[in-house]
C-alpha cells in the first residue's frame, strides 16, 4: 500500500493541493494522500487509520486502479463464493441467499427495503446484473466493484475472509482440502 503524507502541514504557507493531484494522477497505486503536522496534531490520528486500513484491507490485491476492474484473483475468488451462495444452482441470488450471504458474513440480515435497494442499484448500474428478482454472478462483482470504489474494502475482505481467503487471495488449505 501507498500513503503519502505531506508533513510539516504547521510550517508550510499554503496547501500543495495542486502538486497532491497531479501525483495522484500519476500513481494510481496511491491509496491515500494528506497533509499533517505532529507540532499542531493535525492529521496524525487519521494518517495511522489509514495506514492500518491499507494493510489490512489492501486494495492492490483486489483492484485494478487502471482499468478500474476487479483483478482475476479478485474475480475468483468472489465467483467461488457465488456459486457457493448460490444453493439453488440457478445462477442467481434470490432473497434467502442474499441474507444467508449478509448472516454469514457480517452477523446481520438487510430489511426488505435494504435488499431492494441493494438490487435497485445493481439493476440500474448494470445490464445483466439482476435477472428475475435475484442478483447475478455480474452484479455480484459490481457490488464489490463499487464497495471498492467506495473505500469500503472491508465489505469485500470480510466475505473473502469469511470464505477462507488469504490477503494474498489463496484459499486456506482448511478451505480446500478439509480433513
Amino acid at each position: 500500500p501507498i500513503i503519502i503524507a505531506g508533513n510539516k502541514l504547521d510550517a508550510r504557507q499554503g496547501a500543495g493541493e495542486h502538486d497532491v493531484n497531479s501525483l495522484i494522477e500519476a500513481f494510481e497505486e496511491i491509496d491515500t494522500c494528506l497533509e499533517c503536522s505532529v507540532l499542531a496534531n493535525v492529521n496524525i490520528s487519521e494518517l495511522l487509520y489509514f495506514a492500518q486500513r491499507a494493510v489490512i484491507h489492501p486494495r492492490a490485491a483486489l483492484y485494478d486502479t487502471r482499468t478500474h476492474n476487479l483483478k482475476p484473483a479478485a474475480e475468483a475468488a468472489l465467483r467461488r463464493i457465488f456459486y457457493l451462495c448460490d444453493r439453488d444452482n440457478d445462477g442467481i441470488l434470490n432473497d434467502d441467499e442474499l441474507q444467508a450471504f449478509q448472516k454469514l458474513c457480517f452477523n446481520g440480515v438487510l430489511s426488505p427495503e435494504e435488499l431492494r435497494g441493494v438490487k435497485e442499484v445493481v439493476r440500474v448500474s448494470t445490464d445483466s446484473g439482476v435477472r428475475g428478482n435475484g442478483i447475478t454472478c455480474s452484479g455480484f462483482f459490481f457490488l464489490h466493484r463499487n464497495f471498492i470504489e467506495r473505500q469500503r474494502l472491508e465489505t469485500t475482505w470480510i466475505a473473502l475472509r469469511r470464505y477462507g481467503y488469504g490477503d494474498d487471495l489463496t484459499l486456506a488449505r482448511a478451505y480446500s482440502r478439509p480433513a
